[in-house]
């Protein structure tokens, strides 16, 4: 009985989002259902946002199963309203990325309340996923119908997981069937003016020092742990004001103390139009034209700005007990990207050498990202090829597919039509082909053009039977 498909779907992607690997950690604390004023006799279910890997996830969603097949009805137009629906229980799920766990409100998950009691549940999920990607989450459903027992439904959900936004790559795909093949993208953001040196390493024995690599096969089944570490090395130049000599000052002079009259001296360092950068002691009693050069040392070098312009102003402090303001030399002008370490700068009665020194400050920095790819077993006796009654057999490859799917049916006997139908997630009929020959083997090429990456459901019908099976579509 297929009246049930819409709801089941429906009823998936909500429930899917709160299963994980149980293994890997304990499991979340207990949680009680919070619903809204509503129906008795109703579908409700919250949704869970997507997760981020890295980041811890802990949410809680709360259901409500209905009584009847009513409300089922209003959600997929034709199903028969006012049966009765004994139970509905979980019976299992797979699939969600490492990381994550979840407890429900109740075990086993098994709800059969009758009115006026409500069908009312809810899960944890808690954890921090170790995946990033789209992964598939298969869950068990089991809808007991009092007039036709149980029927039930295996429901392939998407779950998202984002990536770090850290991470200095992405994966197009995290998960998949052996053998599977992965590509990768660097998001290392780079300014230009810094080299990068790359370490991959893909988890299955192989490496790369390349900013791009090439796609990796898994060839095995197991988790291959996926790291990427790139060091950027900044090269900065540095240029350094290391000192100042004086050889002429003679718009400059004191009128006391021998002849010729000395002057004590005094040099202010500063950016034009900008902020005093440095101001030197006095060198007292000093005469440039007798005991040149005056030399101005730096406790410490100065570090000129680049594409900065800089200025040298001597001064000579003529204040006498205090009293009075220091007389201008004059100043001198450079530019701090000056190409020589070494010159000489006039103006009117002012020389002066300027002493520049130069040398690179090597700037590293270290990325890292992991992440984990998980490789399944997916035999052709386990997942694409099924044997069935009567020696019938399906088999669908590859699968996951990107833009086309095979299809291999074989029957017992011939048959002179069968219908094939792909349905999305929501259980919307995208694509539909009759194949009108008389045969019992049909092997053809079905197109996955203009259809979105995803969980589909391709159906084959034949001589009244519907045979079903899962397909994933990769972008």
């Amino acid at each position: 009985m297929n009246i049930f498909k819409h709801f089941s779907t429906i009823l998936g992607l909500s429930l899917a989002f709160c299963f994980a690997n149980n293994d890997l950690q304990a499991q979340c604390t207990t949680c009680t259902p919070n619903l809204p004023a509503m129906p008795a006799d109703t579908i409700y279910l919250d949704s869970f946002p997507n997760a981020r890997k890295g980041v811890y996830y802990e949410q809680t969603a709360s259901f409500r199963f209905p009584y009847t097949t009513t409300p089922l009805a209003v959600i997929a137009p034709g199903t028969p309203a006012n049966i009765a629906l004994q139970s509905f229980e979980i019976t299992g799920v797979s699939g969600l990325p490492l990381g994550l766990t979840y407890t429900p409100d109740r075990t086993p998950m098994l709800y059969n309340e009758s009115s006026p009691d409500t069908r009312d549940g809810c899960i944890k999920v808690c954890g921090t996923p170790q995946q990033s990607g789209v992964f598939v989450v298969n869950v068990g459903l089991l809808i007991n119908v009092n007039i036709i027992g149980p029927t039930t439904q295996n429901i392939p959900i998407t779950f998202i997981v984002e990536p770090d936004t850290s991470a200095t790559f992405t994966m197009d795909t995290t998960r998949g069937c052996a053998p599977l093949t992965v590509n990768f993208t660097n998001t290392v953001q780079t300014l230009g003016n810094e080299t990068w040196a790359y370490t991959w390493n893909f988890g299955n024995g192989t490496t790369s020092t390349v900013e791009n690599p090439s796609a990796v096969t898994y060839q095995d089944t197991g988790n291959y742990t996926v790291s990427m570490r790139a060091i950027s090395t900044l090269a900065l130049p540095r240029t350094f004001l290391s000192g100042i000599s004086v050889t002429s000052a003679s718009d400059c002079s004191d009128n006391v103390g021998p002849l010729p009259f000395p002057v004590d001296l005094f040099a202010t360092i500063g950016i034009v139009n900008g902020a005093v950068d440095t101001v030197t002691p006095f060198v007292t009693d000093q005469n440039p034209s007798v005991a040149a050069p005056i030399i101005f040392n730096f406790g410490q070098d100065v570090q000129l700005q680049a594409d900065s312009n800089y200025y040298v102003w001597i001064q000579d402090d003529d204040a006498v007990f205090g009293i009075g303001n220091p007389a201008d030399c004059r100043r001198i002008f450079f530019s701090a990207d000056t190409t020589p370490t070494r010159f000489t700068l006039t103006n009117g009665g002012l020389t002066v050498i300027v002493q520049l020194t130069r040398d690179t400050l090597f700037d590293r920095d270290t990325l890292f990202t992991e992440d984990i790819v998980v490789i399944l077993n997916c035999d052709t006796t386990s997942v694409t090829q099924y044997e069935l009654d009567n020696n019938v057999r399906f088999n669908i490859f590859p699968n996951p597919a990107r833009e086309q799917v095979n299809i291999n049916f074989e029957l017992g006997k011939p048959t002179q039509e069968a219908q094939v139908r792909l349905f999305d997630a929501l259980g919307r009929t995208v694509k539909t082909e009759v194949w009108n020959e008389y045969s019992q083997q049909f092997n053809r090429t079905l197109s996955l053009d203009q259809l979105q990456q995803g969980i589909y459901m391709l159906q084959i019908q034949v001589d009244g039977k519907v045979y079903n099976r899962k397909l994933i579509l990769q972008p």
